[in-house]
């Protein structure tokens, strides 16, 4: 499946094409001009449009996609800034459209994406569209089959996900001294999984006995102790024998890889990564065949009612 990412912020354009790669094609155009000249071109399934681009704004960018017959059906997501009008965004709901709000979860937008894919497209729009600009709603074929994306499409990254994450669910205790990198993995990985995070690698190893975690993601450089004492305290403790160890680090150099391997790493993901690279890296290691989920641990949800979450 192919997807036509259309944003004018180069940074937001990364972001979006590093999510979507792996599971899609993905093109994009940093305009809208560029949008209609390529969108011919590459005859996307799916539109991923900003309403704010400079010139022609997206919902006018997507009126003239619509007015193509080949895209009369082809879904848009419409991403909104904070400034956009509530009035805006919810005529935009009405109208059938699907519109999600910057800064936007990384997994929230994958699952907009997948059931956008999915979702069959309705005959005809309400015309409440219209509302939003002068002129007629978005055209649209009366006559014009739903969009399908057929039976043999390849399963997304989410799908994946959520048959790794099923009951039992692995559990991720994540190590690292900078607490918006604990906050920003937490944020990609809680939909799909068990997930704790702590700053305070002192603290550590009381947390990961407590947690038993499945997967252990570690920092090198923290104060006091750093990620390759960690590793080797979990390789000391027979109930953590098979916790997988993965090395999230901007120490990077071939040394430290090298003794991250030996002392019983499985992987390791350098800093900085994107959300696809994380999520992958991980979905790999427990789709792996020697890979266990431990049953025989507390329950998660108690252990969260008796410390709350590690933050």
């Amino acid at each position: 499946m192919r997807v036509l990412v259309v944003d004018d912020e180069p940074d937001m354009l990364y972001i979006i094409t590093e999510l979507l790669r792996g599971a899609y094609e993905v093109d994009t155009a940093p305009s809208s001009y560029e949008a209609l000249e390529r969108i011919g071109q590459v005859l996307p399934d799916a539109v991923v449009m900003d309403i704010s681009l400079t010139g022609m704004d997206g919902i006018d960018a997507a009126r003239a996609i619509r007015k193509d017959s080949r895209f009369l059906d082809t879904p848009i997501l419409f991403l909104t800034a904070r400034n956009h009008s509530e009035k805006m965004i919810q005529e935009l709901k009405d109208a059938g459209e699907r519109v999600l709000r910057k800064p936007f979860v990384a997994s929230e937008f994958l699952q907009q994406i997948d059931a956008m894919l999915r979702d069959r497209v309705p005959a005809s729009r309400p015309a409440a569209f219209g509302a939003i600009r002068a002129g007629n709603a978005l055209p649209r074929d009366a006559s014009s089959k739903p969009f399908n994306v057929g039976a043999e499409r390849p399963r997304t990254l989410s799908e994946q996900l959520a048959d790794a994450a099923a009951e039992p669910r692995v559990r991720i205790l994540a190590v690292d001294d900078d607490a918006d990198t604990v906050e920003f993995i937490g944020s990609l990985l809680r939909p799909d999984y068990e997930f704790i995070g702590t700053i305070d690698s002192t603290s550590a190893p009381d947390k990961i006995i407590a947690y038993q975690p499945d997967v252990l993601l570690l920092d090198i450089n923290m104060p006091h102790l750093n990620g390759f004492h960690l590793s080797h305290l979990i390789r000391l403790n027979k109930r953590l024998k098979g916790a997988k160890v993965i090395f999230v680090s901007s120490r990077s150099d071939r040394e430290s890889v090298e003794q991250a391997f030996r002392l019983g790493a499985c992987e390791f993901i350098e800093k900085p990564f994107t959300p696809d690279q994380l999520r992958r890296k991980i979905l790999e290691v427990i789709q792996r065949p020697d890979f266990q989920r431990n049953k025989k641990r507390v329950d998660y949800r108690e252990l969260q009612r008796r410390e709350g979450e590690i933050t």
